[in-house]
């Protein structure tokens, strides 16, 4: 994915030390933090991952890094420079990270920001692979080692042909990747055997890509809510008189992803359940497809409340499972729960990191808008690669609208954020100390949308899905009782 953004930033060296790098722009949403070695950082822009927000570098840090992580093999030479010379600041254009490190910015993101159940397995041989690439061998050969299984088994299904060729070939890239980070080793000598049996893939006959791309289509037929969705809340027992039923959205920043299932930007993650006689709210939330609801991350979810208008944090109530749903009676101190926000945080959030108040929460809408936006983007590119340029016509012109309807989608949802900026920022006041970062945060924002709506034409995004992106969830056990 290209840089889209034009900015200039700051080169900073203080007197400690220290060196960074801070771009004038400010992300779509959020930021990704990326450890490119001891003492070295950089942050991405999730939704572009290839835009580098900022770095820094330790006193202590090799420097010499950076060479190879940006195209430019002479930034240390001019850090060094700008430390001899006495100065302190210096304008410097933004960086553009390399191939190696843009695959590794980019599968970072997913893992943190795709949102519905995707193959884990798979996304961890996409970190390990972008890690070899990228030149961090020990930290390719653990992740190897930790996905071994998924790694001989999809190699192994490759070989007896149970995926297109599409995924065999990303499948044998793989495996010749983890023989290199592990080399002389059995797993590594074990995955140069399969890569060798998988060959030259064969050719997708054009009954299997029509399938294929029926299934993507009615894929986004939900995910767009054109069919029913059932959100697996259950249905609520309101036979109570002095029941009252609300829903609430979940803050995506609080919670790790794919834990809780989302169905969508507008679609509400929780069920509040007042019972006016016990002056106890239940909040629940139904987990995602495939996890385990006695897993760590899900009996790591907590329930806040806080005061609607003050943003005065009340509770924190630990969340137990109830078959696929996770639940916790929250008090309300003879609160109405209209007065109360609702939410779910991970454990060891930083409480002040919650987003409250009005604005807080026009902010959350905006994330999970944008959020939204992106996972469609991101979805978009997988029907481009069930066709290649010997594919029948028609199934070419398939793949094609599929991939523009998931974009328009994503154009769409982006334009509805800004529309959403836009009438945040004319209720701020001038002096407000946000304006100034919504604002730029509005314009991050609008060249996401145009570079969105310059792709939904007849010229696709050239970017490459994930492994995990062009396959199914893993199947998992799990207990429904």
């Amino acid at each position: 994915m290209a840089n889209d953004y034009e900015s200039t930033g700051v080169l900073t060296v203080d007197s400690a030390g220290w060196v960074s790098w801070w771009s004038t722009t400010v992300p779509v949403w959020a930021a990704v933090e990326l450890s490119v070695g001891r003492g070295v950082a950089i942050e991405v822009d999730a939704a572009e991952p290839t835009t580098v927000l900022s770095w820094a570098c330790r006193p202590d840090a090799d420097i010499s890094v950076l060479g190879s992580v940006f195209v430019d093999a002479e930034l240390p030479a001019r850090i060094e420079q700008l430390r001899s010379s006495g100065n302190m600041f210096a304008e410097e254009a933004p960086p553009r990270l390399s191939d190696a490190w843009a695959r590794l910015a980019l599968v970072s993101t997913a893992s943190r920001w795709l949102m519905s159940p995707v193959h884990e397995g798979a996304l961890m041989l996409d970190e390990a692979s972008s890690h070899q690439l990228a030149g961090n061998t020990s930290a390719a050969a653990r992740l190897f080692a930790l996905a071994a299984p998924s790694l001989i088994a999809l190699g192994e299904d490759c070989a007896e042909g149970f995926y297109a060729d599409f995924v065999s070939a990303e499948v044998r890239a793989v495996l010749n990747v983890a023989g290199d980070a592990m080399a002389g080793s059995a797993l590594g000598n074990q995955a140069l055997e399969l890569a060798i049996r998988l060959g030259e893939p064969t050719a997708i006959s054009d009954g299997d890509i029509a399938s294929l791309l029926d299934a993507w289509d009615l894929a986004t037929a939900v995910s767009t809510g054109e069919l029913a969705l059932t959100h697996g809340l259950g249905a609520a027992d309101n036979s109570a008189s002095d029941l009252q039923i609300d829903t609430a959205f979940i803050d995506p920043r609080l919670i790790p992803p794919r834990i809780l299932a989302w169905h969508g930007a507008h679609d509400p993650d929780l069920l509040i359940q007042y019972k006016q006689h016990d002056d106890v709210a239940i909040v629940s939330a139904s987990l995602a497809d495939g996890v385990d609801p006695w897993a760590l991350e899900a009996n790591q979810m907590l329930a806040y409340s806080l005061t609607a208008d003050t943003g005065k944090l009340q509770y924190c109530i630990p969340m137990v499972p109830q078959g696929r749903v996770l639940t916790a009676p929250v008090p309300c101190n003879g609160l109405d729960p209209d007065d109360l926000q609702f939410g779910i945080l991970y454990a060891g959030t930083d409480l002040d990191t919650l987003r409250t108040g009005k604005v807080g929460r026009d902010l959350i809408e905006i994330d999970r808008i944008m959020v939204d936006a992106w996972n469609h983007e991101r979805i978009s590119l997988a029907p481009l690669s069930t066709v290649s340029a010997h594919s029948d016509a028609a199934a070419i012109a398939e793949a094609q609208r599929i991939h523009r309807g998931r974009i328009r989608k994503a154009a769409d949802l982006a334009s509805d954020a800004e529309s959403k900026l836009r009438r945040l920022l004319d209720r701020l006041e001038d002096v407000d100390s946000r304006a100034e970062r919504l604002q730029a945060q509005l314009q991050s924002v609008g060249q996401y949308r145009d570079r969105l709506s310059s792709t939904a034409g007849e010229q696709p995004n050239q970017n490459q899905p994930l492994l995990a992106e062009l396959l199914a969830p893993e199947v998992r056990d799990t207990d429904e009782n």
